[in-house]
């Protein structure tokens, strides 16, 4: 069968608006939609081989766990039309190095990058207003040296175990740090806090 019937087949048991692992059919499995657009990655991604994908220019949602443990995959280049990336979108791709971010992105769901050993890269686009808890867990490479000034809260976990993010400061507008959201982030250079912050939760 095509990969286009596969995904539809997939698609008409579990319904357009569910998702699925990867794992739990074929070896990475996937297929992403937007609207009644939809489209199916390659071969090289079903057996796992991917180095690099290339996600259809109208899609708005990376769907949970669409690349999870995509070991192969080294870059990402994502269309301005990506919104959001949901739960675990592309954790465990562990030889993930380079992204090319959207700038329309303004959601990174739980766990999206969580396990991207490689992953590195010094700032996210300003349009991003929502980090979810462990967005960036384990991304132990990432340099990150500035947030989106629309952030009100750092999640718990957000970048914990992300040993070299070298942050000098804050959004002004932050309220709330989350329990380990930057533990034990060595490197962090931050000598103030916002006047906005009234809440650091344990460990942050």
């Amino acid at each position: 069968a095509s990969l286009h019937a596969v995904a539809n087949a997939i698609r008409a048991k579990n319904g357009t608006s569910e998702t699925y692992k990867p794992s739990e059919m074929a070896d990475a499995i996937a297929a992403i939609s937007s609207g009644s657009a939809s489209y199916d990655v390659s071969a090289d991604v079903m057996n796992g081989t991917a180095t690099s994908v290339k996600i259809d220019p109208t899609a708005t949602t990376i769907k949970k766990y669409l690349f999870n443990g995509l070991e192969n995959l080294t870059s990402v280049e994502l269309p301005n039309s990506i919104t959001t990336i949901k739960e675990y979108g592309f954790s465990s791709c562990t030889g993930l190095a380079n992204i090319v971010w959207s700038n329309s992105l303004t959601s990174i769901g739980n766990g999206a990058f969580s396990g991207c050993k490689l992953l590195n890269f010094q700032s996210l686009p300003e349009s991003v207003i929502d980090i979810a808890s462990n967005a960036f867990y384990g991304c132990e490479a990432l340099t990150l040296t500035s947030l989106p000034s629309g952030l009100t809260k750092i999640n718990g976990s957000t970048f914990q175990q992300c040993h070299n993010i070298a942050l000098t400061a804050l959004p002004s507008g932050i309220t709330s740090i989350g329990s380990y959201a930057f533990y034990p982030c060595k490197k962090l250079a931050i000598t103030e806090m916002p006047s906005s912050v009234t809440e650091i939760k344990a460990y942050a």
